[in-house]
């Protein structure tokens, strides 16, 4: 009788990344907190991974065949998930029980089968969720990797119908393609989510790990926290990027903390994909991290989804000579060279190109500008212009 059948896994790291468990009944569960590998998971019925018989959780490692493979049983307690591999993990299972009306199958009562209630941790491939199974138990959700997806497309609610002594008699399944984020959940990293979200108040949200972007494919709605960093050590618009179909929500806050260099004028960072107006309080970056140089900022989140350093540490000129561009038009002549060469000065001389003959440009002071406007003169025969860095 497989139903009876119980597995146990002992200390340390146990099991191997080429293992298979094909659950038709039995149940599997740690006695300690290890660490176990299980190379694909598939089967169904009333068995599966339970809670270990002590504390803290066990973490279970699984897909690292490659496989994908559907797994219809429970995976339940005080277990963490690791999802690991190139393949696809589909929890699709479902608690069915019938009242008394066997015979026509109307009387259904579901209940989901994942209800594990450790953290779960997509570092790579697909891991997907049908219909009730749902992740409201877990109690932080990682996308650990760019190629990482957690598909949700399939995810819904049981929908219960119940007697006038308001006892449930029957339930149906709905799909409408959403995780609900529950307080006090966190979903942080990097990666994919096929579907949408929707984050309750006291949810957190951290795009990244340091900087990285997440995407929700269809819609994501905001009544929680947004924790976002920036870095423009790693360029000047490097920053979480937190990207979706479609916005909604009210009462949320975002926090954006600078790890990186002292921010400069002009610096815009577009943390939002589109316009978010789900946010009634905005923390954003005081002064440096020296306390020596203050911010003020342009927030542009309801427009366009982005922040913008307004007045910050004068802009690092760079060192790299840049190509000047010129136009001739209506007896003047522009000169221009690229906006984030302000420091940059214009020289002139009307002599030969190779003459050391050479002086800023007046009446301008061209260092503070990327661009002059010269009248023509026809008696002057030939002038030559460089850009120089003083």
């Amino acid at each position: 009788n497989p139903a009876s059948v119980r597995f146990f896994v002992g200390t340390g790291t146990t099991g191997g990344g080429n293992s298979t468990f094909d659950f038709q009944g039995g149940s599997l569960f740690s006695r300690d907190n290890s660490l176990i590998h299980i190379g694909a998971l598939t089967g169904q019925g009333e068995g599966g991974i339970f809670n270990p018989s002590v504390t803290p959780p066990a973490t279970w490692s699984i897909g690292a065949k490659g496989l994908s493979t559907s797994y219809g049983a429970t995976f339940s307690g005080s277990n963490n998930l690791v999802k690991v591999g190139a393949g696809s993990l589909t929890f699709n299972g479902y608690t069915r029980s019938t009242n008394t009306d066997e015979a026509t199958y109307t009387n259904y009562l579901y209940s989901p089968r994942v209800a594990h209630n450790g953290y779960t941790t997509i570092s790579n491939g697909v891991l997907a969720l049908v219909v009730p199974n749902n992740l409201t138990n877990s109690s932080a959700i990682t996308l650990a990797g760019a190629s990482a997806v957690l598909d949700v497309s399939r995810m819904g609610f049981i929908q219960f119908f119940y007697d006038e002594a308001e006892t449930a008699t029957n339930s149906i399944l709905v799909t409408n393609g959403v995780m609900e984020l529950i307080a006090p959940q966190t979903l942080s990293g990097l990666g994919t989510i096929r579907g949408s979200v929707v984050a309750a108040a006291g949810t957190t949200i951290a795009p990244g790990f340091s900087i990285g972007s997440l995407t929700v494919t269809n819609a994501l709605t905001l009544n929680g926290t947004v924790n976002m960093e920036l870095d423009r050590s790693g360029g000047a618009n490097n920053c979480d990027k937190l990207a979706a179909n479609s916005f909604a929500g009210s009462g949320a806050t975002l926090n954006v903390t600078n790890i990186g260099a002292t921010l400069e004028t002009g610096d815009t960072f577009q943390l939002f994909n589109k316009a978010v107006t789900a946010f009634t309080t905005v923390n954003l970056p005081a002064a440096s991290a020296d306390n020596l140089v203050p911010y003020t900022w342009t927030n542009m989140l309801a427009i366009n989804g982005s922040i913008k350093v307004l007045q910050g540490a004068e802009p690092s000129v760079p060192t790299t000579p840049t190509n000047l561009t010129f136009n001739a038009s209506g007896g003047n002549l522009t000169i221009t060279w690229p906006p984030g060469y302000i420091g940059w000065t214009l020289y002139t001389n009307i002599t030969v190109a190779n003459s050391n003959t050479w002086y800023p440009y007046l009446p301008l002071t061209t260092g503070n500008t990327t661009q002059v406007v010269i009248p023509m003169n026809p008696a002057t025969p030939r002038a030559f212009y460089q850009l120089r860095l003083q």
